[in-house]
């Protein structure tokens, strides 16, 4: 878990050290006069200074400006088990099996934070809005909102996120035209970040509303041991217009062959027990841990996490890390 969540915050990170309107507004500085060479400094005589008058008194300004702190930031959107749906966004996001969405004070915490109140708040212009990753194949979808895009163009925007990205350690290999998500259209940009042992894609969608950049940041990790074949593509895919029905969500799979006790051969004292609902338990007598489960084909998922293969012969249970190659166990079934 902690290998994941070092992903999950490198993802995150990225994105919030470069703010995507933070030098699309930025004046040329002024130039400094030389001054003249080889000529003498000359003095004026000083001009007696006049009277003070008192300022006249200011005109009433029936307009009356609104404290920046009483700024409403858009009503955030919501998850309804593995739907989020936004008005303000005008989209609809499904998670397919194996994906799971992250709260505020989740992220904080991976992030190392006390935690981001009630509006996501990430910085002073900066606000998180959602989040859904897998652990297993390394995918995540990140929404932000960034304040001050009312005096930009879409353009600038693009174009400064990009150079963010490069600043961050991102090769920036594509910017391309426009993609409908949701009601709306995006412009958009793609990164790749080399982190050593995996590496980062990154394509991040930009459209500008009222007078906020909305980004939506779609990474996939690829590691020694990458277990998915996903693309940006299929990822867009599972967003929708709100205007279209929701999709029926498919009902994870058990795999009945599964169902029972399952003790370690090495030592019985370790145990699996694999329950209808997709629920379980494992670990020794006196530290039991819960598990969720499902199953797809002979890939066996435990919490959102881990992902094995499996296989059983003679009641003998065989799993095999699709994380790490050559880790493996097997299982007793008990009467």
């Amino acid at each position: 878990m902690k290998f994941k969540k070092t992903l999950l915050k490198l993802t995150i990170v990225l994105l919030i050290l470069f703010p995507m309107l933070a030098a699309c507004a930025s004046p040329e500085p002024a130039a400094t006069p030389a001054a003249p060479e080889d000529e003498p400094v000359q003095f004026e005589t000083p001009t007696p200074r006049p009277e003070r008058e008192d300022p006249p008194e200011p005109e009433e300004d029936e307009t009356e400006d609104v404290p920046d702190d009483d700024f409403e930031m858009p009503e955030r959107g919501t998850w309804d088990g593995s739907i989020y749906e936004s008005e303000f966004l005008g989209l609809r996001f499904v998670m397919p099996t194996g994906w799971i969405s992250l709260s505020d004070d989740e992220i904080a915490e991976i992030l190392g934070l006390g935690g981001f109140g009630e509006l996501g708040s990430l910085t002073a212009n900066v606000s998180h809005e959602m989040m859904a990753a897998n652990f297993i194949t390394n995918e995540t979808v990140q929404i932000l909102f960034e304040r001050g895009a009312s005096d930009v163009t879409i353009e600038e925007a693009l174009q400064n996120a990009a150079m963010g990205a490069a600043v961050g350690g991102g090769e920036v290999f594509d910017i391309y035209g426009t993609t409908i998500i949701g009601s709306y259209e995006y412009h958009s940009f793609g990164s790749i970040v080399d982190l050593g042992d995996f590496v980062m894609l990154n394509q991040q969608f930009l459209r500008i509303q009222d007078d906020f950049l909305i980004a939506i940041n779609i990474s996939l990790i690829s590691d020694v041991a990458d277990v998915s074949d996903t693309t940006i593509d299929d990822i867009l895919a599972l967003f929708s217009d709100l205007s279209e029905p929701a999709p029926e969500i498919d009902e994870i799979e058990v795999a009945e062959v599964l169902l029972g006790t399952w003790d370690w051969d090495w030592d019985d004292s370790y145990s699996y027990v694999f329950l209808p609902d997709g629920t379980g338990t494992r670990g020794f007598p006196n530290a039991l841990e819960d598990i969720t489960w499902f199953t797809d084909g002979d890939h066996l998922v435990i919490s959102n996490l881990e992902s094995w293969t499996f296989n059983i012969v003679d009641d003998v249970l065989t799993i095999t890390s699709r994380q790490v190659p050559g880790l493996a166990y097997s299982y007793i079934r008990r009467p």
